[in-house]
């Protein structure tokens, strides 16, 4: 894949500072949300509506001590469950998205990458890579270069864009989507970039399915806003790297 299929030139985002919104939980909300709801609400209108109903083989009317049990009963699940899927998709929707990546350039002039999780911080130039794991405070350093490019590529998509052979293109107003089969991972991954009035990129959306035996499983879903292009970019590196870096 080249900048021109592409129809955005990266390249010119020397330095930015990408947030990220995890939207993972949003995927089976919406897929189960509207299943239990409608259950609910169709049982609902059985007590309403004083239906007669069948329970354990045995006809009930809106009098019967169980028909009042198992109603209270399957209602109040079901009505949990269903406001429960609420709660969690606002929470989602309305989380505010966290740094996640910072990009500048070296004295060189050459791309360098720091990217912060709960986990680990990973700070990563053209000649290596140092990953802090915050659980056990050790920094692994590889100057390996397809090691390198590997975690480039995973970090930020569109560093390695040369080794994507399989994609697809799709342009609109504004958006561009790309769907690729990933050259270093067996990952479908989709990226929907948008963009402002004036062609700069403001957010992408991103959809992973991880592929397995010819079974495609979400691996994730997050929005990633990017902001500060080209301005003044300093990193919050860890003390931890930094030692590294100097030595």
């Amino acid at each position: 894949m080249t900048s021109y299929e592409l129809g955005f030139d990266f390249q010119k985002i020397k330095t930015a500072t990408i947030l990220k919104k995890s939207n993972g939980l949003l995927f089976p909300v919406l897929i189960l949300f509207p299943t239990f709801f409608s259950i609910f609400l169709v049982f609902l209108g059985f007590y309403v509506f004083k239906m007669t109903i069948e329970i354990n083989d045995v006809p009930r009317s809106f009098g019967d001590p169980e028909y009042q049990e198992f109603f209270m009963i399957f209602l109040t699940i079901l009505g949990a469950v269903s406001f429960l899927h609420i709660v969690v998709f606002l929470k989602v929707f309305f989380q505010k998205p966290k740094p996640c990546l910072y990009i500048t350039t070296s004295i060189d002039a050459d791309p360098v990458l720091y990217s912060v999780s709960k986990k680990k911080h990973v700070y990563v130039d053209d000649r290596q890579m140092l990953t802090l794991f915050l659980s056990s405070s050790v920094v692994d350093r590889t100057t390996d270069h397809a090691t390198i490019e590997k975690a480039k590529h995973g970090i930020l998509f569109w560093t390695g864009l040369e080794y994507i052979k399989d994609f697809k293109i799709k342009k609109g107003v504004n958006r561009t989507k790309i769907t690729y089969a990933d050259p270093f991972v067996s990952e479908k991954k989709t990226y929907t970039l948008y963009f402002d009035e004036s062609g700069k990129l403001k957010k992408y959306g991103e959809l992973i399915m991880s592929r397995n035996y010819g079974n495609h499983q979400l691996k994730s879903m997050n929005t990633f806003y990017v902001q500060n292009i080209n301005q003044t970019q300093r990193l919050p590196i860890n003390p931890l790297i930094q030692a590294k870096l100097v030595e």
